[in-house]
C-alpha cells in the first residue's frame, strides 16, 4: 500500500512540471512561427517593392 501511495505522490508532483514543459515547448513553437510569419511578410513587401 505505501508504495502505491509513493508513486501516486511522486506522480502528483510530477504532473506540474510535465505540465510546464509542455507550456514551455509550445510558447517556442509559437514565437518560430509568429518569427517566420514576420519575415515572410517582409519578404513579400520588398518583393512587392521591387517590382513596381
Amino acid at each position: 500500500m505505501d508504495a502505491i501511495s509513493d508513486e501516486f505522490y511522486a506522480h502528483l508532483a510530477l504532473v506540474p512540471y510535465n505540465q510546464a514543459k509542455k507550456d514551455q515547448k509550445n510558447t517556442k513553437e509559437t514565437k518560430t512561427r509568429k518569427l517566420e510569419g514576420t519575415i515572410s511578410a517582409t519578404k513579400a513587401f520588398f518583393l512587392k517593392r521591387r517590382n513596381r
